[in-house]
């Protein structure tokens, strides 16, 4: 039961920072925050094994963020 008003506490206070993020135009509109925490968790499960973990998990984001064009 705790874990589960935990989940829903994290899950609440993300909501709120993503809705402030697409309200200055930083997030696109209609990403659900389920969808951000799936995909922080896929990247945090395919580089846990890795020599470099955090820096494979930090390229993976920056792709993410800033996807495949090139950057100016």
């Amino acid at each position: 039961m705790r874990s589960s008003s935990c989940r829903a506490a994290v899950f609440e206070a993300a909501r709120g920072l993503l809705a402030r993020a697409q309200e200055v135009g930083d997030v696109r509109a209609g990403v659900p925050v389920e969808q951000l925490f799936k995909l922080v968790n896929a990247i945090a499960l395919v580089t846990e094994t890795e020599p470099d973990a955090a820096g494979q998990a930090a390229a993976l984001l920056d792709l993410i963020f800033h996807g495949l064009t090139p950057r100016p």
